[in-house]
C-alpha cells in the first residue's frame, strides 16, 4: 500500500512473500475493475437514462421508457459494487466521487418507486400529481450528478497509480455527455412547452363548455 492507502502498483519490487507475477495480477485486476466500473457508469448517465428520458416524450408505449431505465439501473448498481469494493479496499470512502456516488444510489433506487407510482396516478387522474412532479425532477437530478460525477471519477483515476486516463479521454468524454446532456435538455424543453400549450387549450375548450 502507498503512504495514502492506495495501492502502490509502480513504484519499486513487489513486497516480501508476494511474486512478481502476483503483482502484475493484482495490477491488471484492478485495472480491469476501473475501467468496467467507468464504462458502466459512463453507458449509464451519458446514455441509457438521457435516452429514456427523451423516449418518454414520444408517443412510444411506457414500458420501452422503464425498460430502458431498468436497464441503466441495472447497470449502475453493478458499477457501484465495483466502485464500492475498490473505495472500501484502497482509501477512498473519503473522496467526493464516492460519496456523489452513494447520493446518486439512494435517489436512484426512489426513481423505480416514484415512476410506478407517477404511472398509476397518471393513468388513474390523466394528469401529473405531486409524486410526477418528484419522479421527473430526482429523474433530471440523477442524470446532472451522475454526468459530472463521471467527470470527477476521471480525475479521481489520475490518482490510482494504475490507471490513468489520456486526455483524449477526458475531452471524449466531456464532449459526448455534454452533447448528450443538451439534447436532453432540449427535448424536455421542448415537451414541457408544447404539454403547457395543449393543457392551455384543454382548460380553454372546458372553460368554453362551460358557458354554453
Amino acid at each position: 500500500m502507498s503512504s495514502h492507502g492506495q495501492p502502490d502498483f509502480l513504484g519499486g519490487g513487489p513486497p516480501a512473500g508476494v511474486t512478481t507475477g502476483d503483482l502484475s495480477a493484482a495490477r491488471l485486476g484492478q485495472k480491469n475493475q476501473v475501467i468496467a466500473h467507468a464504462l458502466l457508469a459512463c453507458v449509464t448517465f451519458a446514455f441509457i437514462f438521457p435516452v429514456g428520458g427523451i423516449l418518454i416524450r414520444l408517443p412510444l408505449p411506457y414500458y420501452i421508457h422503464s425498460a430502458l431505465q431498468s436497464l441503466g439501473f441495472i447497470f449502475y448498481l453493478a458499477a457501484f459494487a465495483l466502485g464500492m469494493d475498490m473505495a472500501t479496499n484502497t482509501d477512498l470512502m473519503h473522496r467526493t466521487h464516492v460519496q456523489l456516488g452513494i447520493v446518486i444510489l439512494v435517489l436512484t433506487i426512489l426513481q423505480p418507486v416514484l415512476g410506478i407510482w407517477h404511472h398509476l396516478q397518471f393513468k388513474r387522474t390523466g394528469r401529473r400529481v405531486v409524486v410526477s412532479h418528484f419522479h421527473l425532477w430526482i429523474g433530471r437530478a440523477v442524470i446532472a450528478l451522475g454526468i459530472v460525477n463521471g467527470g470527477l471519477g476521471l480525475d479521481l483515476a489520475r490518482d490510482l497509480r494504475t490507471v490513468a486516463p489520456s486526455r483524449g479521454a477526458l475531452v471524449g468524454y466531456s464532449v459526448a455527455a455534454a452533447l448528450m446532456w443538451l439534447v436532453y435538455v432540449a427535448v424536455a424543453v421542448m415537451g414541457e412547452t408544447r404539454r403547457k400549450r395543449e393543457t392551455g387549450g384543454q382548460r380553454r375548450r372546458e372553460r368554453n363548455l362551460g358557458r354554453v
